[in-house]
């Protein structure tokens, strides 16, 4: 769920906006992404009908890869679908369609992103849903509506939905909109506040409790407001001076149908507000979070030891402040919080019963913790809907480790020098990674490796961190053991050919893929007779091989190899290394073989002196 304050950008407070939309604003003053760029994305917890856009209908408890349209630059999400705006001003959504509030003319789901069908020309720049329904702000000022109207809250006269967009007539331009349960609201540029849809509550904040299905005036022209947001069924109003106004639900404001201040001892020096279901957040110009509402999943992030009650009764309509600082922008779902802080982490609170809080459990949690598997990700927009959570990264958090090169040949006694590098789930280079090499268990020097045998051996890379801001917070490595730095990468660098996925976690040495082959000269030459295969790497072939064999090399997740007499030549062939790279140190090897009248016999090898 979104608000309307004005965007922020990494430039001003490393804050939220780079190429993509603001945690909990609109599209207006954003800084684009390239037009040609793939669009990165994570998301998690409820993905009932695809509303996860990861083209399963399947839950998430911590975040998901997932593919965005080119060029977007903000992500909406909703209750069971999400939208992307891109920056060509196209709309495109996924999820769940029945009453048409994919706003592509149908009302069938779609586990894919599909363009909405807007008039030709119109150029969306910002999109809020919390329900059913959904509004679009054009860049000429116009306010677009569609989805579920059995309240009117499209503000099109009638209650019938619609399943494309519909213009809103509206008196004047508008700059901010804000999509409620079954209500909207939207802010003009002279200031002025219109609301239309359900309210039995006093949603619309126009002193009565009957409904509306055209805009009606919540606040005059003058009122200073600079940006709006809807809850479940209450609205808030962010005014220049930096003081809050709510109305609507009595968890928030005690049960008015007009606009009411909230405590100026607390909400003052608010420069971002952001609703969720029942609670509200604001972000103060210090970095801090204030929060008020309900409480009932800890959504307001008070700390276990202090004061709180329990269940549904649980609710202030006094902002209190949460536990944390330096806060650049805040998102609010239906009973969870968000909040991105200068360093690049995003933290998460209250309600989880879908995973929504990204920490891999489904027990709600009233203090904020990191989303542990983002650490490292460049988060450019976030958007907290009912049950799920959108995000939009520039760069994902590290999952591959790269060692180049990933074979080499050198003389005994010669170095050899490597390079680590680092890259996301949407192989997006994330540059040089900090690491510690070490040959067959041993430490190298540096990035240096210089073998002192005759034979094949294992690099080894042991993650430290990412060089640069993307080492903030650690690194998450998927498929490795833990997570953070101090991270042996599991799977990450292929001398051959893929494997299948269950290779790297085999019990045995397995030779898998296609394999290299580099060619060692032998003293003696000559194939080798039938013989048992065994050999100085340990393996054990087929008899009769001509003494081949294979076997596991010690160090680094090595997984397979094989050394076959070709010709008097020792060819070693690589299938798999699961976590580092192949040295091949050259030297003399002398090979005989033997075999009795019955062509059985075996192959030996014995390593010469150094040349």
């Amino acid at each position: 769920m979104q608000s309307s304050a004005p965007r922020l950008t990494r430039a001003l407070l490393a804050c939220v906006l780079v190429a993509a939309g603001s945690l909990a604003t609109s599209a207006a003053g954003a800084v684009s992404a390239s037009a040609d760029a793939p669009s990165s994305g994570f998301a998690w917890g409820a993905g009932s009908a695809g509303a996860l856009g990861t083209g399963t209908v399947a839950h998430a408890l911590a975040p998901v890869p997932v593919e965005l349209p080119t060029g977007t630059v903000e992500v909406a999400a909703g209750a069971t679908s999400a939208y992307a705006v891109t920056e060509r001003g196209e709309v495109y959504a996924w999820g769940a369609n029945d009453r048409g509030g994919l706003g592509d003319g149908t009302t069938v789901d779609r586990l894919r992103p599909v363009a909405v069908a807007f008039p030709d020309g119109v150029r969306v720049v910002d999109v809020d849903v919390t329900g059913d329904h959904v509004l679009a702000l054009d860049d000429a000022g116009g306010v677009w509506a569609w989805g579920l109207n059995h309240r009117g809250q499209l503000g099109v006269t009638d209650t019938t939905d619609r399943s494309s967009p519909t213009a809103v007539a509206i008196p004047g331009r508008a700059t901010a909109i804000a999509a409620g349960r079954d209500h909207s609201i939207a802010l003009l540029d002279d200031g002025t506040v219109l609301a239309w849809g359900d309210n039995a509550v006093g949603q619309l904040g126009i002193g009565v409790l009957e409904g509306r299905t055209q805009p009606a005036v919540a606040m005059p022209a003058g009122s200073g407001v600079i940006a709006v947001a809807a809850g479940d069924a209450f609205g808030a109003a962010l005014r220049s001076n930096g003081t809050v106004l709510v109305w609507g639900d009595g968890r928030m404001t005690g049960g008015v149908a007009m606009p009411v201040a909230a405590d100026v001892a607390q909400a003052t020096g608010v420069i971002e507000i952001a609703a969720g279901g029942s609670h509200l957040l604001a972000l103060t110009r210090s970095g801090k979070v204030l929060a008020w509402g309900s409480d009932e999943h800890g959504q307001l992030g008070i700390a276990p030891d202090a004061s709180r009650l329990e269940g549904p009764a649980s609710s202030t309509t006094a902002p209190v402040t949460v536990d944390l600082s330096d806060v650049v922008a805040v998102s609010a779902g239906g009973g969870s919080s968000l909040a991105l802080t200068k360093d690049g982490r995003l933290w998460t609170w209250g309600e989880n019963d879908f995973g929504q809080l990204g920490d891999g459990t489904k027990q709600d949690r009233p203090t904020p913790e990191p989303v542990a598997a983002l650490a490292g990700a460049d988060i450019t927009a976030v958007d907290a809907g009912a049950d799920s959570v959108a995000v939009l990264v520039e760069r994902g958090p590290l999952v591959r480790l790269a060692l180049s090169p990933a074979d080499a040949t050198v003389t005994v006694g010669a170095p050899q020098t490597f390079t680590v590098s680092g890259a996301d789930a949407f192989g997006n280079d994330l540059g040089s990674a900090s690491a510690t090499l070490t040959l067959d268990g041993a430490p190298c020097d540096g990035l240096t490796c210089t073998p002192t045998e005759v034979g094949v051996h294992v690099v080894s890379a042991l993650l430290s961190a990412l060089s640069g801001p993307e080492a903030a917070g650690g690194a998450n490595v998927t498929g490795a053991s833990g997570t953070g730095p101090g991270v042996v990468l599991a799977s990450v660098v292929r001398a051959a050919g893929p494997a299948p996925a269950a290779a790297a976690a085999a019990a045995q040495p397995t030779i898998t893929g296609e394999t290299l082959l580099t060619a060692v000269p032998a003293e003696d030459g000559g194939p080798g007779g039938p013989g048992d295969g065994s050999g100085d790497d340990g393996g054990t072939g087929t008899p009769g091989s001509g003494g081949t064999s294979s076997g596991a090399a010690s160090g680094g997740g090595f997984l397979g190899l094989t050394g076959t007499e070709i010709g008097g030549l020792v060819v070693v062939g690589i299938a798999l290394l699961a976590a580092g790279a192949t040295l091949f140190a050259v030297g003399r090897r002398r090979r005989a073989a033997t075999a009795d009248a019955n062509g059985e016999g075996s192959a030996s090898a014995a390593r010469s002196e150094k040349e």
